[in-house]
């Protein structure tokens, strides 16, 4: 079963907490998380007991998703892996 309640996002210019119920509310949460990103270059994430730094990657690092291996231009960073957005998105449970 998928994460169900709040999720807090906080950044260096402000923070967010929202209801996280539904399919649209996790694609709300990672279009706001990718926007925040391009912007403060860092999000910090926390959704129960699951808490995550995403982080803008530069182009020419070539850095893989842990899971699926794909370039990373947002690293989803916790407990050792990065992800890609896909795969945190899946990840969120």
């Amino acid at each position: 079963m998928k994460y169900s309640g709040q999720v807090a996002v906080r950044s260096s210019t402000g923070g967010l907490i929202m209801p996280l119920r539904s399919e649209y509310d996790r694609q709300l949460l990672f279009e706001h998380i990718t926007d925040r990103v391009r912007r403060d270059r860092w999000v910090d994430v926390r959704a129960g007991r699951q808490h995550w730094r995403a982080t803008l990657i530069e182009p020419d690092s070539h850095v893989p998703c842990s899971t699926c291996g794909e370039a990373l231009t947002i690293a989803h960073a916790s407990a050792g892996a990065q992800l890609c957005t896909r795969c945190r998105m899946r990840a969120l449970h």
